[in-house]
């Protein structure tokens, strides 16, 4: 009798592995991240996990690096759009973060990143990096308080469609709206 092997899809296993973490973060917080629990829900082994991440680091690593990849995209996306340099940058940020909210289940992984940012200063001075990269690669602005200011508006209302969501659709158009207007003072 022939032994049956099955075949080994080690893609599918680590994609698997982040939709579990990413699933468990969005749910519950990037606390609430452990290797047992990524692993059940992951449908794999403990060696399974470590073998594709080496610990819970590098899996939360490989979660803000897809994130900010995604949201990149995205910014390059809007960047490309507007033909308008003055604020250019802060106007691609709002627009990338304000559509990020509308992808299936994004809002609530990205909450989870954003405290997880507020609570990790590792990953918090990733993100300040990419962000310092960014307005380096598309220029400064005239103001950079004001710049600031807006954009931290912006992850404010992350937070808020996250945490304890107020605005209802024509509020968020209306707070984009006015952000958008006080780029063109940048």
């Amino acid at each position: 009798m022939k032994a049956i092997t099955r075949k080994k899809q080690p893609e599918l296993v680590r994609q698997n592995i982040l939709q579990a973490a990413s699933d468990i973060a969005s749910e519950q917080g990037l606390e609430y991240v452990t290797t047992p629990e990524v692993a059940k829900r992951a449908g794999v082994t403990s060696g399974a996990f470590f073998h594709h991440f080496p610990s819970k680091k590098h899996l939360i690593d490989e979660l803000l690096k897809i994130f900010m990849q995604d949201f990149e995209t995205s910014l390059e996306e809007h960047l490309v759009r507007d033909p308008e340099v003055r604020g250019r940058f802060t106007r691609a940020y709002l627009r990338a973060s304000f559509n990020y909210d509308h992808r299936d289940g994004d809002t609530r992984l990205l909450g989870a990143i954003i405290t997880a940012l507020n609570r990790n200063k590792e990953l918090a001075d990733h993100w300040e990096g990419w962000l310092e990269n960014q307005l380096k690669k598309y220029g400064r602005e005239k103001d950079p308080v004001l710049g600031s200011i807006i954009r931290y508006a912006a992850d404010g209302l992350w937070m808020e469609a996250f945490c304890h969501p107020t605005l209802n659709l024509e509020e968020r158009q209306s707070t984009l709206e006015r952000l958008l207007e006080w780029t063109r003072k940048l």
